[in-house]
């Protein structure tokens, strides 16, 4: 009895099928295992929240800093290269 062997294109799609079921499964098991960022926060204990909520209104100011940093520098004429390396942020 004799068995015919898969062509190149079977063996390809098998293969494809197979990474893209390998794929599916670590994403939905990511997705049932690891919390939320909301979740993580309300596991936190009070003093943990605290320090997270100072770090978060940093992180804003500092971003708010940056953006008017590059409308001013979209606004200029000068050459972007050409900015105050001392400046700061």
């Amino acid at each position: 009895m004799s068995f015919n062997q898969p062509t190149q294109a079977q063996r390809l799609r098998r293969g494809l099928f197979a990474s893209v079921g390998i794929v599916l499964f670590g994403y939905f098991l990511m997705k049932a295992t690891v919390p939320t960022e909301e979740q993580l926060y309300q596991k936190l204990s009070p003093a943990q929240r605290e320090q997270v909520d100072k770090e978060r209104a940093k992180n804003r100011e500092k971003n708010a800093r940056f953006m008017a940093f590059l409308k001013e520098q979209a606004e200029s004429d000068e050459p972007v290269l050409e900015f105050d390396r001392n400046r700061k942020l």
